[in-house]
Parts: C-alpha cells; sequence; structure tokens
C-alpha cells in the first residue's frame, strides 16, 4: 500500500470554488475509480489545498491516473482544475523500517524506494525552486539530495553543495554559500562556476584579496565563466541533469516545465528511450495523446524489449478509444514480460470495452494469479461476469473486491447491480446505499438505487433517490429519464413528460427516452405526438422492436390499422419470437375483420408466451365475434385464471354464455365486468 501527498498552492481568491470542485467532482471521480482519498485539508495562511490518495503499489499508480483522465467525467471538467492551481507538489509515500533519516522527518519527504534516484529528483526539484526564487524551499530539497546520499552510502556530489551555495547567496547568507561553494571544490578542484561563486561571497564578505584568488582560479580553468558571476551560474550538467529536474517538474505538477526538461534532455541525447518514454509519460497525463504515442513509437524505436513502453503506448491507445491498438501494445508487453499484472489487467479492460467479455475475464484471472490481493482486478472482473450475465460468479469477485478493499465504492456499486439483475432487491439496496455512506456525493448509485425502488414499487423512495441524483449532477440524463417513468407509473403525465423531455435535451440522439415519452403521450390521447416520439426513436435506433410495437399501438389507436399492421410485420421480422408483436398484430387484423388472421396471430403469441392473460382474452374475443362460443367461453375462463381481474375477460365470457343460454352466468359476468371497469366491452 502507497499513499500519494498532494500540496496544491491554490490561486488567491479561488479556494472556495475550488474546495467545491474537489468535493463534487474530483473527489467522487476518484471513489468511483477506486482511488481512495484518505482526507483532504486546507492551509488557510498559505493557501494550500492538501490531500492524500492511496494505491496498492506504485505500479498501479499509471493505470489508475490514465482511467481517471480518460473518464468522461474528468474530460467534461477539461482545464477548469487546473485554473485554480498555482503550483503543485507531489510526493509518493511507503512505510520506511529501521532507517533513520534525522533530516526528513516530515512524512511527506520519505521516498523509499530508490535514493540514488530520487537524490537526483531532489536536486532537480532544488534548482527548479531556486529558478522560481524559493529559496528557503530550495535549500531544504537540496540538503535532502546530500543527505539521501549519505544514507545510501553513495559518494557526495558537488553539485549538491554549489546549487544550495547558490540560494543562500541569493539570500545573503555569504557564510554558508562560501562553506558549499567550498564543499563544492573539495569534491571536484576543477569545478569553475565553484569558485565563482565563493569568489561572489568572499566579495560581499569583505575578503577581496580571497575573492580575486578565487576569480583567477575559475577563468584559469575555464575561460568563458567571466569575471562577474552570471546570473545563473550552472555547471554544464549533462542529459541526466534534464531528466532530474523534468522529474521534478512532473512530481510538482508543472507539466508544461517538464516537457521541456526532458525536450532539453532529448536534445542532448537523441537516443535516450527513456527520456521519450519520459515525455510521453508527461503528453499523456496532459490529455495530448497523439504526442504521447509519438514520444511512445520512438522510445520503443530505441529499445522495443522495455514492456513498460508498450503498456504506456497501449494505455495511451485506450485513452483515445483505440482498445484494438490497446490491446495489441498490451499483448506485447506480456510477451516481453508474462508476470506483469498490471499489462493483463489492462488488457482486460480494453477487451471488456469491446464487448469481449470471455476474453477480458481470462486477463483479469491472470492478473489475479499474479498478484492475489489485486483488489481492482477482482472488481473488474466481477463487473465483466455481471456483463455477461454471469451473476453468482460477479458476486463471489465482488465480495473478495470488498474483503481486500471494504471502502471500494465501486465494489458495492457494482455488487448492488448484479444482485439487482438476480431480483435480490433488498441486497441490492443495501449495496447501493454502502456505496453511497462511503461517497455521499457518487451520483450513479442513487440513480440505480431509485431503479431498484421502482422495480420493488417504492415510487416516492425512487423519486426521492432521482431528486438527489439530479441534485448532485442537474446534468445527469438517465436520472430525469428514469424519474419522468416513476412519475408515468404513478399516473403524474405531466411530470413523466417535463422529465422525459429534460433527458431528451440533454442527450437528443438518447432513442430510449423519445421511446417512453411517446408511451405517455399516448396515455394522454395525444397520439400524433407519440408517433413523432416513435418514430424519431426509430430514425437513432432502426431496428427498436419496442418502437415498432408501441408505434403500431398508437396509429391503431388513431384507427390506422393498415400501418399498425405494417410496423408490426416490421417488428416481428426483426424478432419471430416476440409474442407482444403478435398480439398487437392480431388486434390489428380484428380490427379489420381479419378475424382468421388475427386467430393465428393470438395463437402464436399464446405457444410463444402460454402465461399471456390478454393473448387469450384477445382470441376468445374473437371466437366469440365469430359466433364460435364454447371456444370464447375456455380462452376468456383461461385469461381470467390468469388475471383474475381482467374486465374484458368477463365481458366476453358473459356475453358468451349467454349466446349458449347459460343465462345466470352470463349475467354474472358482466356485472363483474361492469364492477372491474364500467367500459368494459368499449375497448
Amino acid at each position: 500500500m502507497v499513499c500519494q501527498l498532494r500540496i496544491y498552492t491554490i490561486n488567491r481568491g479561488m479556494m472556495g470554488s475550488w474546495t467545491d470542485l474537489f468535493n463534487q467532482h474530483i473527489r467522487p471521480l476518484h471513489d468511483r475509480l477506486g482511488i481512495p482519498v484518505v482526507n483532504s485539508w486546507v492551509n488557510a495562511e498559505d493557501n494550500e489545498f492538501i490531500w492524500v490518495r492511496q494505491f496498492d503499489s506504485r505500479e498501479e499508480i499509471p493505470g489508475k491516473e490514465a482511467e481517471y483522465f480518460a473518464s468522461p467525467e474528468r474530460v467534461d471538467l477539461g482545464d477548469l482544475p487546473t485554473r485554480h492551481i498555482a503550483k503543485m507538489w507531489v510526493r509518493v509515500m511507503e512505510e520506511v523500517e529501521d532507517v533513520a533519516i534525522d533530516a526528513l522527518q516530515d512524512v511527506s519527504d520519505i521516498v523509499a524506494s530508490n535514493h540514488e534516484l530520487d537524490s537526483v529528483l531532489f536536486r532537480g526539484h532544488g534548482i527548479h525552486l531556486v529558478d522560481q526564487g524559493e529559496y528557503r524551499n530550495a535549500i531544504s530539497y537540496l540538503t535532502d539530495a546530500i543527505d539521501l546520499r549519505a544514507v545510501e552510502g553513495e559518494p557526495d556530489d558537488p553539485s549538491d553543495f554549489y546549487n544550495r551555495g547558490v540560494a543562500y547567496l541569493y539570500l545573503k547568507e555569504y557564510g554558508r554559500a562560501r562553506s558549499d561553494f567550498g564543499e563544492a571544490i573539495a569534491l571536484n578542484p576543477d569545478y569553475a562556476y565553484a569558485y565563482m561563486g565563493r569568489g561572489r561571497a568572499y566579495e560581499a564578505l569583505g575578503e577581496h584579496n580571497l575573492a580575486e584568488m578565487d576569480y583567477q582560479q575559475a577563468r584559469g580553468l575555464d575561460g568563458d565563466v567571466g569575471d562577474v558571476v552570471p546570473d545563473f551560474y550552472r555547471y554544464p550538467y549533462d542529459f541526466t541533469h534534464y531528466i532530474g529536474l523534468g522529474r521534478a517538474h512532473f512530481q510538482g505538477g508543472d507539466y508544461s516545465q517538464a516537457i521541456e526538461s526532458y525536450s532539453r534532455a532529448i536534445e542532448l541525447n537523441p537516443n535516450d528511450a527513456f527520456s521519450y518514454y519520459h515525455r510521453g509519460h508527461i503528453y499523456w497525463h496532459m490529455g495530448e495523446f497523439g504526442k504521447a504515442i509519438t514520444d511512445y513509437d520512438q522510445a520503443i524505436a530505441l529499445n522495443p524489449d522495455d514492456s513498460e513502453f508498450y503498456v504506456g503506448r497501449g494505455n495511451a491507445y485506450h485513452s483515445q478509444g483505440e482498445y484494438v491498438s490497446a490491446i495489441a501494445d498490451h499483448s506485447n508487453a506480456i510477451a516481453l514480460d508474462p508476470s506483469d499484472a498490471i499489462a493483463h489487467g489492462n488488457r482486460g479492460v480494453a477487451y471488456r470495452q469491446l464487448g469481449e467479455c470471455d476474453l477480458a475475464i481470462a486477463d483479469l484471472t491472470q492478473a489475479i494469479a499474479l498478484k492475489p490481493d489485486f483488489a481492482d482486478a477482482y472488481r473488474n472482473r466481477g463487473a465483466t461476469y455481471s456483463e455477461n450475465r454471469q451473476q453468482d460468479m460477479a458476486l463471489l469477485d465482488l465480495a473478495r473486491a470488498i474483503a481486500l478493499n471494504p471502502d471500494d465504492v465501486l465494489a458495492y456499486y457494482n455488487r448492488g447491480f448484479a444482485y439487482s439483475h438476480q431480483g435480490e432487491y433488498n441486497q441490492s439496496i443495501a449495496d447501493f446505499s454502502q456505496a453511497i455512506a462511503l461517497n455521499p456525493g457518487f451520483v450513479p448509485a442513487y440513480s440505480l438505487r431509485g431503479c431498484v425502488y421502482d422495480q420493488q414499487g417504492h415510487h416516492d423512495q425512487a423519486i426521492a433517490d432521482f431528486d438527489t441524483a439530479i441534485e448532485l449532477n442537474p446534468n445527469d440524463d438517465h436520472a430525469y429519464h428514469h424519474r419522468g417513468m416513476v412519475y408515468s407509473a404513478k399516473g403524474d403525465n405531466d411530470q413523466a413528460v417535463a422529465d422525459l423531455s429534460q433527458a431528451i435535451a440533454l442527450s437528443p440522439d438518447e432513442s430510449i427516452s423519445y421511446v417512453y415519452r411517446g408511451l405517455v403521450y399516448s396515455r394522454q390521447g395525444d397520439h400524433d405526438q407519440a408517433i413523432t416520439d416513435f418514430s424519431r426513436a426509430l430514425d437513432l435506433t432502426p431496428n427498436d422492436v419496442v418502437a415498432y410495437c408501441y408505434r403500431s399501438m398508437a396509429y391503431l389507436a388513431k384507427g390506422d390499422s393498415n400501418q399498425a399492421v405494417a410496423d408490426l410485420n416490421q417488428a416481428i421480422a426483426l424478432d419471430p419470437a416476440n409474442a407482444f408483436a403478435y398480439n398487437n398484430r392480431g388486434v390489428s387484423y380484428s380490427d379489420n375483420g381479419e378475424y382468421n388472421l388475427a386467430i393465428a396471430d393470438f395463437t402464436r403469441a399464446i405457444e410463444l408466451n402460454p402465461d399471456d392473460a390478454i393473448a387469450l382474452s384477445n382470441r376468445g374475443e374473437v371466437y366469440y365475434r365469430q359466433g364460435e362460443y364454447e371456444q370464447a367461453v375456455a380462452d376468456c375462463s383461461g385469461a381470467i385464471e390468469l388475471a383474475p381481474d381482467h374486465a374484458e375477460a368477463y365481458y366476453y365470457r358473459g356475453l358468451s354464455h349467454i349466446r349458449l343460454g347459460n343465462d345466470s352466468q352470463g349475467f354474472a359476468d358482466l356485472k363483474r365486468a361492469a364492477e372491474l371497469d364500467p367500459n368494459s366491452g368499449n375497448q
């Protein structure tokens, strides 16, 4: 387990809007993606926002950050977050055992993995801070660099003392500056710029003879240093200096400066594959996926045997929605390093995006085999099982994900979704409620819990959840759509139309909201508007069987049985096993007086769905119209057995009994039909 400490200096006057943005969008998105935010704080005195997020391992961070920046929610935010931030400082932290580092008591400065490399990071960031005029902070970082090398038993680097001397010089702490330049000279007697720096310190201290001696020594070593110390004295670093500086800028969130540093490293050493790789990684974080891919291409061309380069390019392709290319790159990474659990996991997620659930499950299974405590892999495999209608397997995986990470909002959310598909609504609601308890701003949990409440017939609770979802995200078209459906079920057609219209305004290319608004218009008797909506749905989704069926009903209500039959012919051609379509076409044939065709369609509907009371009742009605009263009584009795409150079945059974001379039974059925529906027989 590792934590990432992030300290942002927020632009003056923007802390309020930043905290709103963080709490309403950034933190909920992290929770949805399974990146726990441990806590957050505000340092009002320095206008700093401080927060900590948690990962399973360092290796997981690139994949998680890729998923974050590629998510629709983050894409929608655009540059809004960065407009709030003046400076950004980031550190990855791990537990450190049996190592005493007196100079690094603040947890934010403990870096445990590779001290040699991290000393370069501290130096690079220290140099950057000197450039920015933050001399005290620069001294702190450069001191850390010196101390880290001492802890590891590495030899001192003269550039660390030189750069710290520069910072002291700017602070007019000339004695300390003189001391550091002296250390640099002791380590490298040919360090011309260190002599120039010490000469400047001597001069400020009034020791002019010593200053002149140092200036002469500097000129003797390098005639280009000049008589006056340059505005910024720099040792002629090689390309590794710029790599360290680039890494420091990247860790600090200054991506443009990081790009500039890595570009300079590439100028000095065009054959360094890692410089291209790291620059590509930064472009990916910036959302410039094309540039990232170009740099990854060059890194791979220079070193085709590094699996990490393929994973990086695969993530960039994934972020662009080029899942086939992403899979190819992750496959190359796996070929080079079959034990790479992250590559298997990333490839599995890409397969899932393509609907290749079996391949996704296979990769995620391998990722788990390689890393048995890989909580995200269990969650992603569970979600894939659920999409593949393997709910029992999904529930097992999601339970394991929750056991590994009890605060995983997405795991509870996905398990709630799986339970809902099994009809286990109470357990589904419990999981959605837990997701909400962990993250009260997680909009999708409210929406799906509202849908489950609707399935249970708890319409008021469903509406309350959709209200909350809309309050949290006024642009949530799905919440408006589902709330409209619930209002329709409650008989509030005007409110249903209003909500469905808002859903359409937010997502005008989603056909489903047109279908349901068309149904509401039909209930209101506005069949022309209903037909317009069903037709628009079919423009968007030409093979929508349901839209054809419902449009046929609107045509039938207008008396246009021929157009109704045409729509139902199309529905049946698309779905030959659709009982609803056969029943409705039977009604259309019946209205046209084509009773034999009607009976054939009702019979087919009953064959496809033997429990279809409406089809039995409709066939009974046609038998009555044909004078086949005994068959009418049999069908209507079957319909009543299936649906005891079906008024039309009582009505036509009553009429058939009377025709057969069973007046008492007939009048009893007619009385019951009138009790159930005074308009029965007039449908």
